[in-house]
Formats: structure tokens, C-alpha cells, sequence
């Protein structure tokens, strides 16, 4: 390699002494990559020997190692807090849409008009006047989701027809023909299956209530005078409970989103005492009946010595030989003697 080097420069120095010899550039251009082609191989190798050492090395370790645990946590950490933020907006959509919660109004996706209020409660044959704020130079348009319950004036009031019982009324008031907002009026005519009625002491009763707008009815019951009947209304069934807790009177009253009350008057009474037959006397072989007063479900007799007196199921006393004896009488849960002489 060394000798060609100097052939080269040689046969190049007597080119510029001479001045007249001219070498061709073909030549002394193949001569010249001749020279370097295993110089060039071999840097080629060195470049390529500091590929695999430096380079493969950098990648494993920084690109590799930077993708895997810098990235990919950049990715879980930040990603998947976006995606939580989204889970969230879709649970505040389903919670809007279900009415539960505050109600902070209800704004159009311009911007020009809002309900400062979005819900309403109203009952049938009333008026509402909607809250509600607009840009100044927009032209407003209303309507109503049933013209044949409602109606609205330019002003924003909303008359519900006498006809309504349990309604959801919708209310869009709209800006410049595009942009607009919604309301919700709850209409709800209550009504109970009766008026009045009576509870036993220490037992309940239930009165079923029509005409509720369940999904967003606000009920409260009260009784009147609780130490005689107790009253709670239960949502799901849309029923009263009303418990007797004393003989007397009392007056349940439903209220339905503050405004609708209806009424219920109930007496609680009590259970009469059982009476017994307290004495008979019968003669032998003949027959004679106990009365028993006031008593609920099935009745038992047995008598103490059927020798001298037996009874039947049905509180026939038979005398079978002169004595005395007892009947036990059980009603309702209590037993009772029935004394018993048996003569000739």
C-alpha cells in the first residue's frame, strides 16, 4: 500500500516538473480510487465496527430504555388521566340528563340565551313565568313540547292546561332561529284511592297515590296527630304506610313539590275484647252451647274432665254425669274458662 502511495506521488511530481505531460484524469482518478479502495474498506469496517459497538449500544440503552420507561409512562400517567377527565364529563352528562343534583340552569351552545332555571314544578290549570336572560339584539322564538297541555307567552310565561295530570313539559326558547336552550316544567296532579278509611291499632294499612310525576316528584307526608296514626310515603311504590298507634283520629296530608296537597282521614280502633261464656249448667245428657264474642280466627275448646262434660269443636257442651268442671276456651291467642255444672 505504502509503495503504491509513492508511485502516485512520484508519477505526480514529474507531472509538475515536466509541465508537457499531461495524465489523463480517467487515469489518475482510477489510479487515485485504486489506492484508496482498501483504504477506504477499511474505514468503512472501522465506521461500521463503531456502528455496532456505539451506536447499537446508544440505541439499546438510551432509545430503548427512554421509549419504554419515559414514554410509555408519559403515555399511562397523562394519557389515562385524559381518559378519566372524560369518564367524568360523561358521568356529569348522565346525572344531568337523570335531573338529579342542582339545578345551575340551562345554557345554549352560543351563548345567547340561558335559563337561569332549568326546573320547574307546577300543577294543572297553573301559570309559570320561566327565568331566563338573552342578548339584547337577538330575535326570541318559544315553544313547547305539547300545545295541547301548554302554552307560552313572548314573555316567557308557560299556562298549563286544567286537562294535565303527570306531564314532563319541555320549553325551548330559541335566538336567531339557531341557537337555543331547554326547560323542564314537572307537572303532577296527585291523588289518593280514597279519602278516609280506618287502621287498627297496632297494625298498617297502605293508600296507593295516582297521578305523580314519580321521576321528579318532591312528596312529603305528615300526619296530624302522631301519637294515634303514623304516616310515611314510599317512593318506589308511590303508596302511604299508615300505622295505628292509638284509638282516636287523625289527618294524613300529602304535598307534592311544595304546591299540590291532597288529604287523608283515618281512625284508628281497636281490636274488642273476646267474651266467653263465663257459667252453664246442663243437664245430663243434654247439650248447650259457649258463646264466644269478638274473636278472630279459629277457636279451641277442651274441656278439663270429659268424663263429666265434653265439648265439641264448635263449643257444644254435652253433661255426661252430674259434676263440674271447666272448658278452656283459646281465641285469639288466649285462653279463657267456661265453668261448667252438670245436673240431673
Amino acid at each position: 500500500m505504502k509503495e503504491r502511495r509513492k508511485k502516485l506521488l512520484m508519477l505526480f511530481m514529474c507531472t509538475t516538473l515536466v509541465g508537457t505531460t499531461i495524465i489523463p484524469t480517467a487515469v489518475f482518478a482510477d489510479n487515485i480510487e485504486a489506492a484508496g479502495d482498501e483504504d477506504d474498506e477499511l474505514d468503512l469496517d472501522d465506521e461500521e465496527d463503531d456502528l455496532d459497538e456505539d451506536d447499537e449500544g446508544d440505541f439499546d440503552e438510551g432509545d430503548e430504555d427512554g421509549l419504554d420507561e419515559d414514554d410509555e409512562d408519559d403515555l399511562d400517567e397523562d394519557d389515562e388521566d385524559d381518559f378519566d377527565d372524560d369518564e367524568d364529563a360523561e358521568e356529569d352528562i348522565d346525572e344531568g340528563d337523570g335531573f338529579s343534583g342542582e339545578d345551575t340552569g340551562s345554557e345554549s351552545a352560543g351563548g345567547l340565551v340561558k335559563f337561569n332555571t332549568s326546573w320547574y314544578y307546577a300543577e294543572p290549570d297553573e301559570q309559570i313565568r320561566l327565568d331566563y336572560t338573552a342578548d339584547s339584539d337577538v330575535t326570541l322564538e318559544w315553544s313547547v313540547s305539547d300545545e295541547d297541555i301548554a302554552s307560552i307567552s313572548s314573555a316567557g310565561v308557560v299556562s298549563i292546561s286544567d286537562q294535565a295530570e303527570s306531564e314532563t313539559i319541555e320549553v325551548t326558547l330559541t335566538a336567531d332561529g339557531y341557537d337555543s336552550a331547554t326547560a323542564y316544567i314537572f307537572v303532577s296532579s296527585p291523588e289518593l284511592e280514597s279519602k278516609s278509611g280506618s287502621v287498627k291499632k297496632g297494625k298498617s294499612k297502605t293508600v296507593s297515590v295516582y297521578g305523580l310525576n314519580a321521576d321528579k316528584a318532591d312528596v312529603t307526608c305528615k300526619s296530624s296527630n302522631t301519637s294515634v296514626a303514623t304516616a310515611v310515603y314510599d317512593k318506589d311504590d308511590e303508596e302511604i304506610t299508615i300505622t295505628g298507634k292509638a284509638t282516636g283520629k287523625s289527618v294524613i296530608t300529602l304535598t307534592v313539590n311544595d304546591k299540590s296537597t291532597v288529604t287523608y282521614n283515618v281512625t284508628v280502633t281497636a281490636d274488642k275484647a273476646v267474651s266467653v261464656t263465663k257459667k252453664l249448667t246442663v243437664k245430663k245428657g243434654k247439650t248447650k252451647r259457649i258463646v264466644v264474642k269478638n274473636a278472630t280466627g279459629k277457636i279451641k275448646y277442651k274441656s278439663a274432665n270429659k268424663k263429666i262434660a265434653s265439648v265439641s269443636g264448635k263449643g257444644v257442651v254435652k253433661g255426661k254425669k252430674t259434676g263440674k268442671t271447666q272448658i278452656i276456651v283459646t281465641a285469639n291467642g288466649k285462653s279463657y274458662t267456661c265453668k261448667v255444672t252438670v245436673k240431673k
